[in-house]
């Protein structure tokens, strides 16, 4: 079971749109430290446990977060240092996985395995690079027509690229489950992401450290566990 844990104090505004991209989990759980806004009342109104903690500094506070979760898997949504992933890693007996929140930047995998986290997410990496991609192809298209679709053209010949309409190359789907037969696979509520050690595409694995690229929204404050 994978369980997350936000922290919160007067957090409306962001609190639904946070619990809404953690749906994927099996249980979520809000520790209020005295909001006087509707925070409380929105995260009870999306059906997630919600507890009322004092505030008792970042590293406290989140150290009574993990225990109220009784998932064994934990994803710590907005850490705010090294040291608090590495004395969420000491408290936490099963998975543990943070995404970068307040991180200055991304931890590599070395680093990663380095805590003794053998999950890793980079959200966001696909998604950048196609959004840059596409619209440096749309300015070159702009300016030079169906010319630089030729030449987009032209520039793959001997390169192709997984296309989820031509399901008979890259990912297709008779790939996909030979992939799920012989690697190992992180169970998201009803989802599966298969991963193959040391394949980039989508997805890459690094064994013993597995990491998944999803859409995620970082900006909001109160996603943190």
């Amino acid at each position: 079971m994978l369980s997350a844990i936000i922290i919160t104090r007067n957090e409306a505004r962001n609190i639904a749109a946070c619990l809404e991209s953690l749906a994927f989990c099996d249980e979520r759980i809000v520790v209020d430290s005295g909001s006087d806004d509707d925070t409380v009342e929105i995260a009870a109104a999306a059906g997630v446990t919600v507890v009322s903690h004092p505030w008792a500094g970042f590293g406290a506070q989140k150290n009574f977060a993990l225990a109220q979760a009784g998932g064994d898997w934990v994803q710590f949504e907005s850490p705010h240092s090294v040291d608090e992933i590495r004395q969420a890693r000491a408290r936490v007996a099963g998975p543990l996985s943070f995404m970068r929140g307040k991180l200055p930047r991304y931890l590599s995998l070395d680093e990663h395995q380095a805590l003794g986290v053998t999950i890793a997410w980079y959200p966001s990496f696909t998604h950048e690079v196609m959004y840059a991609a596409l619209w440096d192809f749309m300015q070159d298209f702009q300016a030079r027509g169906l010319a630089a679709w030729e030449a987009f053209q032209a520039s793959r010949q001997g390169h192709p690229y997984p296309h989820p309409l031509r399901l008979d190359i890259g990912e297709s789907v008779a790939k996909q489950r030979e992939l799920e037969q012989g690697c190992c696979k992180v169970s998201l509520d009803s989802k599966e992401c298969a991963i193959e050690p040391l394949q980039f595409w989508q997805r890459r694995s690094v064994e013993p450290l597995r990491h998944c690229s999803i859409p995620s929204d970082e900006s909001h404050r109160s996603s943190s566990c």
